[in-house]
């Protein structure tokens, strides 16, 4: 799969969906960080920071401009 707009943003998606997933659950977006994403088993390598990052982004709203025919 090729690096572009709609793939980075389908990443930031699935980040933000699993932050929400565990957000529900009582728990802090770092705890979520050190937990879940930043360990060898989770396919995507990122820092704390490009996760906050990833976390400002409205990656929903992006992706309907881009993609306006195809569901999310």
């Amino acid at each position: 799969m090729g690096y572009n707009r709609i793939n980075y943003l389908k990443t930031v998606l699935s980040i933000q969906k699993l932050v929400q997933h565990y957000k529900k659950k009582g728990v802090s977006q770092k705890w979520v960080f050190d937990n879940v994403i930043n360990q060898p088993e989770y396919p995507v390598n990122i820092t704390y920071a490009t996760f906050r990052k990833y976390m400002c982004v409205n990656a929903k709203a992006e992706l309907n401009k881009l993609i306006p025919n195809e569901k999310n």
